[in-house]
This record gives structure tokens, sequence and C-alpha cells, in this order.
């Protein structure tokens, strides 16, 4: 169960680390405020550095320019050579550049004037918050992860306690049963084995009874037939005699018959959990089993849905039982609707 655990956890953290870089991929590459004022810039820069002015004038704008950005200004031709600075030495414009651009390291905004001219400015606020940006998604990304955790944790224990539960039934304790507690899947897992095991548990002990049953109900004619088959062909016996016990081996052996007969019904009912139902018309039912026996049947007509099969080994069963105890009275079948 480790392994599902482990499973649902990592997949967790991917969608985690999927998030954190899709989000600093796109912080990186939004429209900032600086670009935008990189623009407001190259527009004020075009008015306020005329091409073709003196040296002197250039430079004392280039001052008071860099003062007004409390940082850093440099201007440079098409060509990449120094026309002013101010302040801090700044980089060149990149080489094959053609349009404003910002660097990172150091943080400047490089802006292309419309002369083809290339202005460098570095402004002490211009650095923006990445370090705690990134530590702020960092530490969302743990938190998430941190509480990801008992989560899925949660999840597989819940399996690894019904995997527990299945391993004991299966082992033979079959009162064993899963904690069904909830309204998920996993609730749902546990309250069908709870039903699944209640059933089995029914049906072994129902198989248990029926052969209990089985044995008493066979020890009793076969070992009438055992003795019949140890006088049959006796010295001692007349032929009156194995006649009789002849006799008697058939009806043993009839009763053998209806006992298995019985069994094999009550185990099928077993099996099933349920009869097939259907209209069953018992009056006809009970004329044709009473037929069978040489004896009467009579009432009303009643019909009920039920499974004629067992309906008629029950009405079987119930002549055979009043056929041995009656002791040679008469009697009959008489249906009654209720």
């Amino acid at each position: 169960m480790n392994r599902f655990f482990w499973q649902v956890y990592l997949a967790l953290l991917g969608v985690i680390v999927v998030f954190f870089a899709v989000s600093t991929a796109l912080f990186f590459r939004a429209d900032t405020p600086h670009e935008r004022h990189l623009r407001a810039v190259t527009a004020v820069a075009d008015l306020a550095f005329p091409e073709g002015e003196p040296a002197a004038e250039t430079q004392r704008r280039m001052d008071a320019f860099a003062r007004a950005l409390d940082g850093s200004a440099a201007l440079y031709a098409a060509d990449g050579e120094r026309i002013a600075e101010s302040g801090e030495p700044l980089p060149r414009p990149k080489h094959g550049a053609t349009t404003s651009y910002l660097t990172r390291h150091p943080f400047t905004g490089v802006a292309r004037l419309g002369d083809g001219r290339w202005l460098v400015i570095a402004a002490r606020d211009m650095d923006p918050p990445h370090g705690p940006m990134l530590l702020a998604l960092l530490a969302l990304a743990l938190a998430i992860a941190a509480g990801a955790w008992p989560v899925a944790r949660g999840v597989t224990r819940r399996l690894e306690r019904l995997t527990a539960r299945v391993r004991a039934f299966g082992a033979g304790e079959l009162g064993a049963r899963a904690e069904s507690g909830g309204r998920d899947e996993i609730a749902a897992l546990a309250s069908a084995f709870n039903h699944s095991a209640e059933r089995i548990e029914r049906l072994v002990a129902s198989q248990r009874a029926l052969l209990a049953s089985a044995s008493h109900e066979l020890r009793s004619p076969l070992a009438r037939m055992r003795v019949a088959a140890e006088l049959i062909g006796g010295a001692s016996t007349t032929p009156a005699r194995t006649e009789e016990l002849r006799a008697q081996l058939a009806r043993d052996i009839a009763q053998l018959d209806a006992a298995v007969e019985e069994l094999l019904a009550v185990s099928r009912l077993d099996l099933l959990g349920s009869a097939d139902h259907a209209p069953v018309d018992v009056l006809a039912l009970a004329a044709e089993e009473a037929a069978r026996a040489g004896i009467e049947a009579s009432g009303a007509p009643a019909h009920l849905s039920g499974d004629a099969r067992s309906l008629r080994h029950l009405l079987r069963n119930l002549i055979a039982n009043a056929q041995r105890h009656a002791a040679g009275a008469p009697f009959s079948v008489r249906v009654e609707p209720l």
C-alpha cells in the first residue's frame, strides 16, 4: 500500500512543481510596471536629448536626468559609442539589439530612441522584489506539500485498514468487518465488502448446518442398508425374509434419494440467495404430487408468486412425512387460499 501512497503524494507534488514553474515563468515574462516606465522614459528621452546638440549640453542634460532618476544614466550612439554618462558605469547596449529591453543582472533599462541612439538607465528603485516573491511562491509550495501529506496518508491508511480486514476474512475470521464510515468511494468499498462478508458468513453457517443435517438424515438409512446387505444371502435367511429385506432396501434407497434431493434443493437456495419467483398454481401442484403418492388432493384454486421447484419439493416432503408417520391411516391433501 505504500506504493499507492507515494503515487498519490508524488502526483500532488508534481502538480505543485508544475504550478510553481508556470507561475515563475509567467512572473518573469509579464509586462511589469518597469517595462511600462521604460516606454515612458523613452518618449521623454527623445525630447530631452535632441540629436546634434553640443556634447557639453548633452552632458548637462544627462546629469540632470540622472539626478531626477536618483540613479545612473548613459547615452550611446547607434554604433555603441558612449556619448554622455552620469553616475555609476552602465553596460553598453547588446550588440544587434533593435528594440528596448530590460536586463536582470544588473537590473537596467535599455531604451532605443527614435533616431537609433540608446539610453541606458538604472534607478535605485528599479530592482524588483523578485527574491521575496520567489520565496513566497516556494513557501506556498511547501505549505501545500505539507498539507497534502496528511490527506494522501489518510486515504491510503483507510485502504490499508480495509486490506487488513480482507486478509483476516480470507484467513478464516468470518466475523471480520471493515470500517464503513463516510460517503466517499472508500466507504462504499468497505460497505460492499461488509455486505459480501455477511452473506458469505451466512452461507458458510448454512452449509455447516446442511452438513450436520445430512449426516443425521443419511446415517439411519445407510445403517439399515448395511444390515440388510449383510443378511441377504445368508444361510439362515428364508426367501420371505430376503424379499422383505429387499423391499426395505428399496425404501431406504428411496429415502436416501429424497434426502439427497432435499439437500441439493436447500443448497441451491442458499447459494442463489433467493429463488426464481414466478406465478404458481398451488392446487395443480398439490394434485400432481398427491397423484404421484396415490392420494387425493382437493381445495380451492390458489395462486402465488414463488419458485415452483421449491414448492413442489415442500409438498413432496409433507406427503412423505405424513405417509411415514400416519401408521397406515388414510389422509389427503387440501389447499385453502389465505
